[in-house]
């Protein structure tokens, strides 16, 4: 299995970095693409990278944010074949610091490339090796914060409950491959449940205080990651400064994965 960063907020040399997530990802069974980062610099880097977008059999967006879903657009010009399977919740009104910003997606998307999308409720099983997943209120077994991101109802403004968020199970060579955007419900909510032996994705930590208490917080996390025995490539929502502070825990076999490398499992 061969997995390329197409797009993150840290590069390698010659590829271009933006606050986003796109991944594609080259099994035995499909070629899949992983959310669409926040604009089209997910395709330049794919030509740099050689990879061809076109080829993608079926797509997966992880969750209803515009630096996982901007470059929707884009894929579906690149790509006639491919559907997307998200969240049946994607396409709401999704504001951070309350109604400062808006951080959902296009929703004329939905209108305009009507046949592309597959909604789905909960997961869905894709082919032998593929499936997509999702946590139920009952796995959440540590807590998580709302990070200062909110839905807008017609009843007003609340915290934003991640309905929308999946995941991409894979297996291959009796291994458990665990894909995630931003682990908004929580990395170890997700890890404690499926039992993957690699994940790709980010950790939502970006947001951590900059303060003891932040970094005690992102080190207790990385000896609980460190614990479940599995590889970790994260990137993105991670940030830098919370990579750096996890890998000072030995055992946690944690990775960084920047727009442009490709990594082999």
């Amino acid at each position: 299995m061969r997995i390329t960063a197409l797009t993150d907020d840290v590069a390698a040399e010659g590829y271009e970095a933006e606050h986003g997530l796109s991944l594609f990802i080259e099994t035995r069974d499909a070629k899949i693409m992983f959310d669409f980062g926040g604009s089209g610099v997910f395709m330049r880097n794919a030509a740099k990278a050689g990879v061809d977008v076109s080829e993608a059999d079926f797509a997966i967006l992880s969750h209803d944010h515009y630096d996982h879903g901007g470059g929707l657009g884009d894929f579906f010009r690149a790509n006639a074949k491919a559907v997307v399977y998200a969240a049946r919740e994607i396409f709401g009104k999704r504001y951070s610091r309350g109604l400062t910003k808006y951080a959902g997606l296009d929703r004329s998307l939905k209108e305009r490339f009507s046949d592309r999308f597959a909604f789905l409720a909960e997961g869905a099983r894709i082919n032998a090796n593929a499936e997509i997943v999702s946590l139920e209120a009952g796995d959440a077994l540590y807590s998580v914060s709302g990070e200062g991101l909110y839905t807008l109802t017609d009843s007003g403004l609340i915290p934003d409950d991640f309905a929308h968020e999946r995941y991409l199970l894979l297996r291959e060579d009796e291994k458990r491959i665990l894909v995630s955007g931003c682990s908004h419900k929580g990395i170890l909510n997700i890890v404690n449940k499926f039992r993957p032996d690699v994940v790709i994705g980010g950790f939502h930590l970006k947001g951590e205080r900059d303060d003891e208490g932040g970094e005690t917080r992102i080190l207790r996390l990385a000896e609980a990651l460190g614990k479940t025995g599995a590889v970790y490539y994260t990137g993105h929502c991670t940030g830098m400064r919370a990579y750096g502070i996890m890998k000072r825990i030995p055992g946690l076999r944690l990775n960084y994965l920047s727009a442009g490398e490709t990594v082999e499992i």
